[in-house]
C-alpha cells in the first residue's frame, strides 16, 4: 500500500496518514489480500515524484502478482505523465493497481481508459490554475501593485494605494550602503571576496540582515549601486592575479 500526505493536507479529513492507513487495511481485508507493507511519504508534495523515497522503494520492491493499493489517485501523482508512467510500470511487472476512491483496478483495460481521462482532467485543472496565477501577477505588475521583496536599502511601503510606490527607502540601511561606498573608495583594488572579508573585519553591521557579509551579496549590492567589481585579472600562465 502507498500513502502520501503533504504538511498542508495533514489536518484535512480523509487525507491524514492515519485515515489513509485505515482505509487501506479495510480494502486489503475486503479483497482477502495480505498487506505486506505500507510505504509512506510524509510531508511531500504530489507535484513531482522525484523526492518521494517511499514511492521509489515501492516501485523497486513490487514483484509479479502483487497488488498496489492507494486511497486516492492524487496520492500517487498529480502529473498526468507521472501517473501514467507509474501505472504502466506496475502493469509491466505483472501487478495490479487498485485505487480505493473509485473501487477500480487501473491495470485493467477499462481502468486504464478511466485513468487517462481523469489524469488529463487533473492536469488541465493544474494548467488552468497556473495560467490564472500568471494573469494575476501580470495584472499586479501592470498596475504597480506587485509587492516583490525589496533590495537592501529599501523596504515595503505601508501605503498600499495604487498611486503610492511599492518600495520606499530604508534610511538605516542607506547609511550602511554609504559606509560601504566609503570603504570601497578607500580599498578600490579589493575583489568582492576580499572586500566582504574587510567589511567583516571592520565590523560593519546593519540593524537587520546581513549579520555577516558574503561576497555574492556584496557583489550584487555594489553592482546595483553603480560600483561593480571587475573580474579577476589573469597573470602570466593564465593564473588569476
Amino acid at each position: 500500500a502507498y500513502v502520501r500526505v503533504s504538511t498542508r493536507e495533514q489536518a484535512k479529513d480523509g487525507f491524514s496518514l492515519e485515515a489513509q492507513e485505515r482505509y487501506l487495511f479495510e480494502e486489503a481485508l475486503k479483497r482477502n489480500l495480505f498487506l505486506r507493507k505500507i510505504y509512506i511519504d510524509k510531508g511531500i508534495s504530489g507535484g513531482s515524484t522525484e523526492k518521494r523515497a517511499a514511492l521509489a522503494m515501492m516501485r523497486e520492491e513490487i514483484k509479479e502478482g502483487d497488488w498496489v493499493l492507494s486511497c486516492y489517485i492524487s496520492r500517487i501523482a498529480r502529473n498526468t505523465k507521472d501517473l501514467l508512467s507509474i501505472t504502466d510500470e506496475i502493469q509491466d511487472k505483472g501487478c495490479h493497481f487498485m485505487v480505493r476512491e473509485l473501487d477500480m483496478d487501473f491495470t485493467s483495460p477499462q481502468g486504464k481508459l478511466v485513468l487517462t481521462l481523469m489524469a488529463s482532467q487533473a492536469q488541465f485543472e493544474r494548467d488552468q490554475t497556473s495560467e490564472r496565477v500568471k494573469g494575476i501577477v501580470a495584472h499586479l505588475k501592470k498596475t504597480g501593485q506587485f509587492r516583490s521583496k525589496p533590495h537592501f536599502g529599501w523596504k515595503m511601503n505601508p501605503d498600499r494605494s495604487i498611486e503610492a510606490p511599492i518600495h520606499i527607502r530604508n534610511e538605516e540601511e542607506m547609511k550602511v550602503i554609504k559606509r560601504l561606498k566609503q570603504i570601497r573608495n578607500k580599498f578600490p583594488d579589493l575583489g568582492k571576496t576580499a572586500f566582504a572579508r574587510k567589511l567583516n573585519e571592520l565590523k560593519v553591521l546593519s540593524s537587520g540582515k546581513p549579520k555577516v557579509w558574503h561576497h555574492a551579496f556584496v557583489g550584487k549590492l555594489m553592482e546595483r549601486e553603480g560600483m561593480p567589481f571587475l573580474p579577476p585579472r589573469k597573470g602570466k600562465g593564465g593564473e588569476k592575479s
